[in-house]
């Protein structure tokens, strides 16, 4: 995900700050440049500065479901992979 994103532009989106430095530290790890990753909340709310995002990356796509539906049980979540 960090090489993809590195090389066809756009911001991973992660649960939360932790998780965002991980990512992040991976990245220079690899020498990978990409944007520091956004959380969840942050998108969902809009709360980010890079302005004109286009592409995300989805880092655990079931934590976002569960962060969206809380309180409810998550039973089945399906991704149909979309081509580039």
């Amino acid at each position: 995900m960090i090489k993809k994103c590195a090389e066809k532009g756009g911001y991973i989106v992660c649960l939360d700050e932790n998780r965002a430095n991980m990512i992040a530290e991976m990245a220079r790890n690899m020498n990978a440049k990409i944007p520091f990753p956004l959380t969840f909340h942050e998108l969902i709310t809009n709360r980010y500065y890079a302005r004109g995002i286009r592409k995300v990356y989805i880092y655990n796509a079931d934590e976002l479901i569960r962060s969206i539906a809380v309180g409810v049980e998550v039973d089945t979540i399906v991704m149909d992979k979309m081509e580039d």
